[in-house]
């Protein structure tokens, strides 16, 4: 079940550490050419940030098991627990964003080809390719619009 959280709404303590967990653990996971230390470093961040966006939030048995963060059509990440991957809720996440938005737009780390390959198959394209200052990798701003 996908539920959405609009922008300043309450999650309850132990949603937050979930959504959190797994922002962490996906983010170590698909980034092993960046520093762990990096991510341990964003986590107080990303934890503020949740509360300026819109989650789509995927639950199993009352559990989280992924979430999409959207800001203003920008798709600040989506993240899927390791054991529920390969299970189509990523692709269920972003269908019921693009059914709510006619324009998408994310950042991807070039070296992360299995995300690049996964926005591609669910008709993202390339639009530009920047060195993001925090990391100096290089990334791929992707978009997707309704044709």
């Amino acid at each position: 079940m996908i539920k959405k959280v609009q922008k300043g709404s309450q999650l309850s303590r132990r949603e937050l550490d979930e959504i959190l967990s797994i922002w962490l653990e996906s983010n170590i996971e698909a980034h092993p050419f960046i520093s762990l230390f990096y991510w341990e470093e964003q986590y107080n961040a990303v934890n503020e940030a949740i509360e300026e966006a819109e989650l789509y939030v995927y639950y199993e048995k009352d559990n989280v098991t992924a979430f999409l963060g959207l800001v203003e059509g920008y798709i600040a990440g989506l993240f899927v627990k390791r054991e529920n991957r390969a299970q189509g809720i990523g692709r269920q996440l972003l269908n019921t964003v693009k059914q709510e938005n006619s324009l998408l737009t994310l950042a991807v780390y070039k070296k992360n080809q299995a995300a690049v390959g996964f926005y591609i198959n669910l008709g993202f394209k390339i639009v530009k390719e920047q060195i993001e200052k925090e990391t100096s990798e290089t990334e791929y701003v992707m978009q997707w619009r309704v044709d």
